[in-house]
């Protein structure tokens, strides 16, 4: 199995947005599940106390590499993409196998 890991923050300028931005790439980001044959799950965790860093975190399964490396190039993932780097900043990634 791999884990896939990002994080983000939601940028500056959208600040009063914030929350909305949120939701949304937690919405589009979870639908993302069936996007891949092979993706175990996908979890969105939207970052509401003060003692975090970042905003949202993406938290995926896959059952191989190769489905991870699918998943990154789905039109899919492409599209969702597009959103959050319109919105978010400072991602942080790790991926790993266990």
């Amino acid at each position: 199995m791999v884990n896939h890991i990002v994080a983000w923050n939601v940028q500056e300028q959208f600040t009063e947005e914030k929350k909305e931005i949120c939701r949304e790439a937690k919405k589009q980001l979870e639908a993302l599940v069936n996007a891949v044959p092979g993706i175990i799950s996908i979890e969105v965790v939207i970052n509401e106390m003060e003692s975090s860093t970042v905003d949202v975190t993406l938290i995926c399964k896959f059952e191989t590499v190769d489905v991870l490396s699918a998943y990154q190039v789905s039109p899919e993932h492409l599209e969702v993409a597009k959103y959050i780097k319109a919105h978010m900043c400072n991602r942080t990634c790790i991926d790993y196998e266990g």
